[in-house]
């Protein structure tokens, strides 16, 4: 997806950019990114986090992808257990604590929390993670409004193993619209870029 291309562009630039001309050649303190998803599942954050690793790979980046979503990968299949989902976003939580906090000549320069994060509490566990000097970029999923882009978006998520049932989803939507705006520095993808034209 182009637009994805264009965010990555966007997100990467300017980090690699000033890490290169302010820090270069000695990156003992340059600061890592942290750049941190937030929307509803099947919006598309895997396919965005996934863009902008192989984008900021290309411009000798190296990232990190922290998602919640591996705590359930066994033998290369997605087996989801929503008793397990606790101690999934604990086990990414600590990997991004574990990546912050390595020297910095050992770690990845940026770290992509690939979550929902729909309850702005779940997400301020990320923004404060600890971070010195504080990077960070957050991409927020423009919610469904209508009931048909909402079960579009939900048998997308399902196609991608995440079997949700109706209520949760609804659940999820009127908290995620609830919740969906934050006074920091955000880019939002709008709904068609990921659903097509409405």
């Amino acid at each position: 997806m182009e637009q994805f291309n264009c965010i990555a562009r966007g997100i990467v630039d300017p980090f690699w950019d000033a890490v290169n001309r302010r820090w270069a050649p000695d990156l003992s303190d340059v600061p890592r990114l942290l750049v941190v998803m937030r929307g509803l599942p099947g919006s598309g954050k895997t396919t965005l986090a996934e863009t902008i690793a192989e984008y900021a790979g290309a411009k000798g980046a190296t990232t990190m992808i922290c998602s919640a979503n591996h705590f359930f990968m066994h033998d290369g299949a997605f087996v989801f257990n929503g008793d397990d989902l606790g101690r999934a976003h604990e086990a990414c939580y600590n990997q991004c604590l574990h990546e912050l906090n390595q020297a910095r000549d050992q770690g990845p320069d940026i770290i992509i929390v690939d979550n929902t994060n729909l309850r702005n509490r779940d997400f301020e566990v990320c923004a404060n993670l600890p971070r010195d000097p504080d990077w960070m970029e957050v991409v927020a999923f423009e919610c469904a409004h209508n009931e048909q882009n909402a079960a579009m978006l939900l048998n997308r998520a399902r196609d991608l193993g995440h079997m949700i049932p109706d209520r949760t989803w609804s659940m999820w939507l009127d908290i995620w619209e609830e919740n969906a705006t934050d006074e920091r520095n955000t880019w939002i993808i709008p709904l068609q870029h990921f659903m097509g034209p409405p």
